[in-house]
């Protein structure tokens, strides 16, 4: 289940398969740097404090400026033991951001990081553009079972989930929401049957034919019986009392009906 963290910022029915964080030795492992640095400052302030006196002796300084002398390197001492104690506390203060700051969530979608505390950060990246992911383990990871890894994206910067648990598992579930995201996505509702009747084309299984709206019915139009022409027309045959024929060369042209002389 996913954290209330987690569902701020979680799309609909995205799923969170893997939620991580920093291990706890990158903590222990800057407080006890802190504290060794811290403590070799503070026993150097100390000494220096407490053997002034054989400070200023051995640099032979006159009698009226050795209590001078004295009183600084009483005060170079001091210093340095606030020195240690104030680089005790930044350790401390970075250790424990770089523990609780950043958490690492691998979904059915994406790899999320997160970052900050009172700032908050956050880069992702979609589980069909990975292009490669890596995981490495150094001396003190297989003594803790934790790891680093690494998931490259084309030519952007890779992603690292830094010192968490199980290495091989997060791995494994990228894989995994990495498979889930190839398949091919099943629609929710199924599509309804076709309706009975004509189909279109020849294919059984397609949709039944509309009929024509009525203004897109065309009358046919009729077509004016074709007028022979006047070489076409059959000569009329002669009776008796038409006298002898004429030549065609003897006949007289009838005047052109369109012309008055």
């Amino acid at each position: 289940m996913a954290s209330e963290e987690a569902e701020d910022w979680l799309a609909s029915g995205e799923r969170v398969l893997v939620e991580a964080k920093p291990h706890w030795k990158v903590f222990a492992g800057l407080l006890l740097a802190g504290l060794v640095l811290g403590l070799v400052l503070a026993a150097l302030g100390y000494w220096h404090a407490g053997h002034a006196e054989q400070v200023a002796r051995s640099e032979h300084v006159r009698a009226n400026l050795f209590a001078h002398r004295v009183a600084q390197h009483k005060t170079h001492g001091l210093s340095l033991e606030i020195l240690g104690g104030v680089v005790f506390l930044v350790f401390l203060v970075v250790g424990f951001v770089r523990w609780r700051a950043p958490r690492y969530f691998v979904t059915d979608q994406r790899v999320a990081v997160r970052r900050g505390l009172l700032v908050r950060a956050g880069t992702d990246v979609p589980l069909g553009k990975v292009n490669a992911i890596r995981h490495r383990q150094g001396i003190f990871d297989r003594l803790f079972k934790t790891g680093t890894v690494s998931v490259s994206s084309g030519g952007l910067r890779a992603v690292r989930l830094s010192s968490i648990r199980d290495p091989q598992e997060a791995q494994a579930k990228i894989y995994e929401g990495q498979r889930a995201a190839a398949q091919p996505v099943v629609p929710r509702y199924p599509s309804p049957p076709p309706p009975p009747g004509g189909q279109f084309g020849s294919g059984a299984g397609g949709f039944a034919s509309p009929p024509p709206a009525p203004s897109a019915i065309v009358p046919p139009v009729p077509v004016p019986a074709a007028i022979p022409a006047p070489s076409a027309i059959a000569p009329q045959a002669r009776r008796a009392n038409d006298g002898p024929p004429v030549p065609p060369w003897a006949r007289d042209e009838p005047d052109s009906p369109g012309l008055n002389l």
